[in-house]
């Protein structure tokens, strides 16, 4: 939008349009070996332009001397744009790059620009054949294509590109998995309803994670958000979303500033600041000049543009710390206008060292009590154990096994091995609390208590020395049964 809005001021400043002037029209054909070059060419007298005016780089004359017949002239930065070739040789050739020549009949186009030897009469020039995917064309001056380009296979009047039927194949496929999806989406909307427990649970919990309005006097049920919410102003999830929010917001600003400056500049200096590179051409010649001037200009407005990135950058760098320093600002801002976790806490620093096994959180909390006169919910110590972290770690995780442990034989009115006076015991009947094979137990209970001592030895990383007793299988009559439940 920049660029549109920069090339509209330019052009009603500078008094060029961003038409072309009415003595050539063209437009590009596309699918050809190569660049076709020149395209429509239209001879149009200077009655016929109604007083038009031409473009303003071309404002030297409104006669333009055509080109010679025969004869190579190289187009260059200082070549007039408009330049036709006469009627007695009425076809434009490209002999070589950016040197063109002008001929009288299409046959002398195979002779002067082999590359493009189709004597177009219509386009008044010399161009390749319209063969989509050709990369070298027949010498014949027809529409054939000799070579086709990496990728595609045939010739003649036709170049088809490998992947046409692999992608006509992906295309099929596509089309049936979004049949099966579709089909899969119907039978799901059709099946019956079979947890309706589930389902109304899931959708109050999908209606719980949404973002939602404050709490109303007198309304119990707090309304959405509407889409008219201004992000930027209204805190809707906590600072962070407005700090995004508010960076998106200056992203616009600081680009529209940036926008603003390059236009001025490119108004006070030099206009065609903002045209470079936005130069259009009609012909194979048109664009050699235009290729030509903008290098010319390029090189002149350099120092310019280095200039004007150098500002930039500075001034980009100025920009952000200080919105850096203003969200700082912003957050120290929200944070005294809102309570939080941390306002119900306080940090004591330079605590003096004491022994790991003294209990100090009580006295803490009755000497912070005492000389605040606040109520002291509770004293959390930050340990130095670094040197011991490793053994701490070990013994930590050790508890927390046992507290697993525990827990997971509780919740079927067990006891683990850990529970009881033995615990180094194996499984034999008479010399551990905790044995499975107890005459008080049916079969199924055995069962179930070996399997949670194997669960509790796992837990604990002891190895498991005995599978089970020999008094659990004393009533098999076959070992292989008692081997295949053991497995």
């Amino acid at each position: 939008p920049l660029a549109v809005l920069s090339s509209c001021i330019v052009g009603c400043y500078g008094g060029e349009g961003l038409k072309i002037g009415g003595r050539v029209e063209g437009a590009r054909v596309h699918g050809s070996a190569g660049d076709i070059g020149a395209l429509a060419v239209q001879r149009v007298s200077p009655e016929a332009t109604n007083g038009e005016a031409s473009t303003s780089e071309e404002t030297a004359s409104d006669v333009v001397a055509p080109l010679p017949c025969g004869v190579g002239v190289a187009a260059n930065a200082s070549s007039d744009k408009r330049a036709l070739c006469p009627e007695e040789c009425p076809l434009m050739a490209e002999s070589r790059p950016c040197v063109f020549s002008c001929v009288a009949v299409p046959a002398d186009c195979r002779e002067v620009s082999p590359h493009r030897p189709i004597g177009d009469t219509n386009l008044n020039v010399c161009r390749a054949c319209i063969v989509e995917g050709c990369e070298e064309c027949a010498k014949d001056g027809t529409e054939t294509c000799r070579k086709c380009k990496t990728g595609f296979q045939g010739g003649g009047s036709r170049c088809v590109h490998d992947l046409l039927y692999a992608g006509l194949g992906f295309l099929i496929l596509a089309g049936v998995l979004f049949v099966i999806v579709v089909a899969w989406f119907v039978d799901m909307a059709r099946r019956e309803v079979v947890n309706a427990e589930g389902l109304k649970e899931a959708l109050l919990q999908r209606s719980r994670m949404k973002l939602r309005t404050p709490k109303q006097s007198g309304c119990e049920e707090r309304s959405l958000w509407p889409l008219s919410t201004n992000l930027y102003r209204q805190e809707v999830a906590g600072p962070g979303m407005r700090l995004v929010f508010s960076f998106q917001v200056w992203l616009f600003v600081w680009a529209l500033m940036i926008g603003v400056v390059w236009i001025i500049l490119g108004l006070a200096y030099d206009p065609e600041l903002l045209h470079l590179g936005l130069h259009k051409s009609s012909t194979a010649r048109e664009n050699c000049v235009t290729v030509a001037r903008g290098h010319e200009n390029q090189q002149r407005l350099l120092e310019a543009k280095v200039y004007f990135l150098v500002g930039a950058y500075v001034f980009s760098f100025v920009f952000w710390v200080a919105l850096s320093v203003l969200h700082g600002q912003f957050w120290y801002d929200m944070d005294a206008d809102n309570l939080t976790h941390k306002d119900f806490c306080a940090a004591l620093f330079d605590v003096p060292r004491v022994r790991g096994d003294e209990r100090i959180e009580e006295e803490l909390k009755e000497r912070i009590a005492r000389e605040t006169g606040q109520k002291v919910v509770g004293v959390s110590v930050c340990w130095d154990f670094r040197r011991v972290e490793h053994d701490l770690m070990k013994a930590v995780y050790a508890d927390l096994a046992q507290r697993e442990e525990t827990e997971y034989f509780d919740s079927f009115g067990l006891k683990s091995e850990s529970e009881t006076a033995d615990t180094d015991a194996g499984y034999s009947s008479d010399s551990s609390p905790s044995n499975c094979s107890g005459s008080d137990r049916s079969p199924e209970a055995r069962q179930q208590c070996w399997g949670f001592q194997r669960v509790e030895r796992a837990i604990l990383g002891h190895i498991i020395e005995e599978v089970a007793d020999s008094t659990y299988f004393e009533d098999s009559t076959d070992e292989r049964d008692a081997e295949a439940l053991i497995r």
